[in-house]
């Protein structure tokens, strides 16, 4: 391996991966990369020369010529980049173009690189240009195992269906796997129609690298930039009446239902990962509901009181039954769920299903009890977290036990939200950071603490 180390001791347990070319359409995984290198301190570590996976007909090394002479030629390669996040271990980020040949014998090298540095876990990242929206943020996932599966979900990922073309990304898996690397390839989902990467989207895709690194990216920039963007591209798209057209239809397909089989089949397997993981919780009937929650209730008719209800308890149960994974394809009224309907009641669909999450995650760990202790420990040494709680340091309020309790009950909303996308006609998908930005900040704070409140009050 031709490799030129810059760094005495490159040591690492994540690497984001990144591949030029084709599995990285419409510039967003380039801006992606850029703002974790200007967000965080990254030093080149190490660059991999490409002499044996690159060929004329698919990448040409750039020369820069000045007055007559030859100043530089730059061959094609890989950068290795150290970067720091704010807490904890360091992280490597790849660089390259995609190989043209011997994919096989790339990822291999590749990997056996990499575990020498340390790195035990992988992300890819790749994009495409697809029929979404511009106001839609939509990244997919493939998955090796469980755990891989575990945290595309609570990452808001939607788990990937798809035959065709391969990216350079499927060879790295595979090697991956046989190299006892953790590996998952992440997509973001581009507007084809846009001539420029979304700072939606990348606002989005950095939200989720950073929650698979278990640190928060500041994208506050890419909103106020997408805001003030929003607004021209929706002039252009009513003064293109083809386009307009064009939309109109894709969000009618998008309101057809999926075949029953297709999310079914990429959950189903992890029903025993899950139940590992929760069944040992006590059932405890949650406490009633107070505050905003209630005074919107106290507007709807008793038929949408009636509807909404039925619909908080029927997710209960699911719940209850730890089969939330596989919630689409439970047998229910859908005439009369808020999640499949949501125009059925008078409430925005996230305050609905932000309130569905809640209650179902109440239902299934209504207490602090020794397997919740367990998994909470379990969860903080699998991010590589030193921090561990007891049940003493979580009931008695110790700061750094409470904001590890904190951090649980948001992934568990997250998670939540992101198995209810897979519901209805519709398939909604939900993220909590976009809806922060939105304005829902004070509500997705208060569900957190009535989750908190509810377990201490059971524990008590």
């Amino acid at each position: 391996m031709n490799i030129e180390v810059f760094s005495d001791s490159i040591r690492a347990r994540s690497a984001i991966l990144h591949s030029s070319g084709w599995p990285a359409a419409g510039g967003l995984v380039e801006r992606t990369i850029n703002e974790l290198k200007t967000a965080l301190s990254c030093k080149k570590a190490a660059v991999w020369g490409l002499d044996h996976y690159w060929r004329i007909d698919a990448y040409r090394p750039h020369v820069q010529v000045r007055n007559g002479q030859i100043k530089s030629l730059e061959w094609p390669e890989f950068a290795f980049f150290e970067c720091s996040r704010p807490s904890g271990e360091p992280f490597l980020i790849g660089s390259g173009p995609e190989p043209a040949s011997f994919w096989g014998a790339f990822s291999v090298e590749l990997l056996r690189q990499l575990k020498a540095w340390g790195c035990h876990e992988v992300f890819l990242l790749g994009s495409m240009l697809d029929e979404v929206l511009h106001d839609e943020t939509i990244v997919s996932c493939i998955v090796q195992d469980e755990r891989g599966w575990n945290m595309a979900v609570e990452a808001g990922c939607e788990l990937t269906d798809y035959e065709g073309p391969a990216a350079i990304h499927s060879a790295v898996m595979q090697a991956a796997e046989s190299e006892g690397v953790r590996c998952l390839s992440l997509w973001a989902h581009l507007p084809f129609y846009l001539n420029e990467p979304s700072e939606l989207v990348a606002a989005h895709f950095l939200r989720t690298v950073g929650r698979m690194l278990g640190f928060k990216p500041n994208v506050s920039h890419l909103v106020a930039a997408w805001k003030e963007r929003r607004a021209r591209i929706e002039s252009s798209i009513e003064e293109n009446g083809e386009l307009s057209q064009t939309l109109e239809a894709m969000k009618q397909r998008k309101r057809e239902p999926w075949p029953e089989h297709r999310p079914a089949a990429k959950i189903v397997r992890m029903e025993e990962y899950l139940r590992r993981r929760h069944d040992h919780a006590p059932h405890l009937e949650p406490e009633d509901d107070e505050g905003e929650e209630a005074q919107e209730m106290n507007k709807l008719t008793p038929e949408q009181e009636s509807i909404f209800n039925y619909t908080i308890d029927h997710f209960k149960e699911v719940s209850r039954q730890n089969r939330f994974p596989e919630n689409n394809i439970i047998d229910h009224d859908e005439s009369r769920c808020a999640v499949c309907h949501p125009e059925l009641v008078p409430i925005e669909p996230f305050v609905i299903y932000l309130e569905v999450v809640t209650q179902a995650v109440k239902m299934r760990r209504p207490s602090v009890d020794d397997d919740f202790v367990e998994m909470m420990n379990s969860d903080l040494a699998a991010m590589g977290e030193e921090t561990r709680v007891s049940r003493e340091s979580l009931l008695a309020g110790e700061e750094e036990a409470v904001e590890a309790w904190k951090e649980w009950a948001r992934d568990a909303l997250a998670t939540g939200l992101g198995l209810l996308s897979i519901h209805g006609p519709e398939k909604r998908a939900f993220d909590l950071d976009d809806a922060e930005d939105e304005g829902m900040g004070e509500l997705i704070e208060s569900k957190i603490g009535e989750v908190m409140a509810a377990q201490k009050k059971n524990s008590l």
